[in-house]
């Protein structure tokens, strides 16, 4: 088994050194090669060069990381909710049994913020100046997002009698934390089966794009070339134009080639490709 699969990885080695710049020889050999042969080296090489972009985007931004150190960090805030606080909210009013405002906060990396404000001494929705994430009056729970502060009166569960305290919080965090290693389940699952269809699809895009275009000049010279042909000469010429892509964009997302330069490139090597399958077939070469 480790034999045959040396002996796969050998092969593709070899197919991806003589598919990376079009030469005669080789390139010529494709001709009599299967059009399978062609389409698995395509896939293959798409499935490689992305699995090593994943690899080392995510040691340069582990955003996994970070979401598993926020999951961490909201789970102690919520843990540190205090035995003795009972929240009570009765006919639309929030009452609790301190006689001081309560804060929870968050802490991220060292970066402390105030994550809940609980002051029933109060009975306005103004946030205080330093700014909580959560603020809850007598009369009114408020949010604050990036953009503005949204309130939501008390008054809307009058006839409504609850208790928050340890046992409740304790509840809301395991859900809370369940919820979220779900989406970050999902999140990296969607990253590594949807997005490697996308640029599966993406690529046959500009790749029958570049072979209808070297197709169409190569014909006014071998008019015995077939579009079949020509895509199967592609799928081995987009292997340098994919790997510069590839690589700019692991440098810097902003120095990805722009669609129609790419599209330019890799027209350029499928006619390449095409012009060294077929060079002693051409005119001049007769």
């Amino acid at each position: 088994m480790i034999i045959l699969t040396m002996g796969k990885v050998k092969t593709f080695f070899l197919v991806f050194i003589n598919s990376a710049f079009p030469h005669h020889p080789y390139y010529h050999k494709l001709l009599k090669t299967s059009f399978v042969h062609s389409v698995r080296y395509f896939l293959i090489l798409i499935a490689i060069l992305y699995f090593a972009l994943l690899f080392f985007f995510t040691i340069k931004n582990p955003a996994v990381l970070r979401v598993q150190k926020v999951i961490q960090s909201l789970s102690k805030s919520l843990q540190s909710f205090p035995q003795s606080l009972v929240i009570t909210i009765r006919n639309g009013r929030l009452s609790t049994n301190l006689e001081h405002p309560y804060f929870m906060w968050f802490d991220y990396e060292g970066k402390k913020m105030i994550l809940l404000v609980v002051d029933h001494m109060v009975s306005g929705n103004t946030i205080p100046s330093y700014k909580p994430i959560m603020y809850a009056t007598q009369s009114t729970f408020a949010v604050r997002n990036l953009k503005n502060v949204e309130g939501y009166q008390l008054l809307s569960l009058k006839g409504i009698t609850a208790q928050i305290d340890k046992a409740v919080i304790t509840e809301i965090q395991k859900n809370v934390q369940m919820v979220l290693q779900s989406w970050t389940f999902f999140v990296i699952a969607a990253a590594v089966i949807g997005l490697p269809i996308i640029l599966v699809m993406v690529n046959i895009l500009y790749l029958l794009i570049a072979s209808i275009i070297a197709f169409t000049i190569g014909k006014l010279f071998l008019p015995a070339l077939s579009f079949k042909k020509t895509l199967q000469l592609g799928m081995h010429a987009i292997t340098i134009p994919l790997i510069i892509n590839y690589t700019l964009g692991l440098v810097n997302v902003k120095l990805i080639l722009l669609p129609a330069t790419y599209l330019v490139l890799l027209t350029f090597f499928t006619g390449a490709a095409v012009y060294e399958a077929y060079w002693n077939k051409l005119p001049h070469h007769k």
